[in-house]
């Protein structure tokens, strides 16, 4: 199909679109929220502006990605654009745009942290969140019912502190102090990773054993704590059934577009990224919607 073909075809859909030069080097990649008006435009007589101008002139052929809605779009334009790194995108080229949660599993007790770039350290990596207010969404959330210490205190055992406040209002398990249970901690940890990733069913299926096993040895609080964390696991199942795409944060909207299309591995990141599985990529095809998933910065294989 020549380009004129495509842009005749082009759909009044939103979605991403991915421009080539003639030897088929990605120059720019862009969103829209009609694919028909957005990339038309650039071919039609008027002041473009400069850049947009000479960029034009060296379009050659042309992509289509449709998606569902413009956050969508505008997540999968930013992890392209970190893939690609096309000439002609300037404001997403820096991964600083895109924050990440690590979370550094291999650790005595784990903690989330936010970072901005991704390091092959063994951790795991969620994200990038765009835009990055439902990163701070789902960590208020988790920091409010996960006790995950949320401090960069190095922890010693042959030196322990002393529980900040943090640990009073029922945040923190203080593993600073050296009490904090490990077993019950790794649990959390793993509880985690499950809401993160969006698995609230085995979240919830989860909690309801621990919860059963707590009630048996009358550790009546901690059944407690656990059927908290089950009624917000259940209470954010309802909700993404019911409201699909405004139920799912923005990284997992990143990660479930990948998902779908081939030829994207190592699509986020500095250096020599972790990969995602994908399917293939096609003009003008719908993007369907899985759930989100972390990248784990370890070597393919180990």
């Amino acid at each position: 199909m020549t380009l004129e073909e495509k842009l005749q075809n082009l759909p009044d859909l939103p979605g991403v679109y991915i421009m080539k030069d003639a030897k088929g080097h990605v120059i720019y990649i862009g969103k829209a929220v009609s694919l028909w008006n957005r990339v038309r435009s650039y071919f039609q007589k008027g002041s473009k502006g400069e850049k947009t101008e000479i960029m034009a002139r060296q379009i050659a052929d042309l992509e289509t990605i449709v998606t569902h809605t413009d956050l969508e779009a505008l997540a999968l334009e930013s992890t392209l654009i970190k893939k690609h790194r096309p000439l002609y995108n300037i404001i997403l080229r820096d991964d600083k745009n895109s924050p990440y949660l690590r979370f550094d599993v291999k650790a005595d007790y784990p903690r989330l942290e936010v970072v901005r770039r991704l390091k092959k350290d063994g951790a795991l990596y969620y994200g990038p969140y765009v835009p990055a207010g439902g990163m701070w969404e789902s960590l208020a959330l988790i920091r409010r019912t996960f006790p995950i210490a949320p401090c960069k205190i190095e922890f010693k055992r042959d030196k322990p502190g002393r529980p900040c406040i943090q640990f009073q209002i029922g945040r923190c398990t203080a593993p600073c102090s050296g009490e904090a249970d490990k077993a019950q901690y790794q649990d959390m940890v793993d509880q985690v990773r499950l809401f993160l990733e969006g698995k609230n069913r085995d979240l919830i299926d989860m909690l309801k054993e621990r919860m059963s096993e707590a009630s048996e040895k009358m550790d009546y609080e901690r059944a407690a704590e656990l059927r908290a964390r089950g009624h917000l696991a259940e209470g954010r199942l309802a909700r993404t059934s019911r409201d699909g795409v405004a139920g799912k944060s923005a990284v997992e909207l990143a990660r479930e577009l990948i998902g779908r299309f081939g030829g994207m591995a190592g699509l986020a990141g500095a250096g020599d990224p972790p990969r995602v599985a994908g399917a293939r990529r096609v003009d003008d095809q719908a993007a369907h919607h899985a759930r989100g998933v972390a990248h784990e910065t370890r070597p393919v294989g180990e």
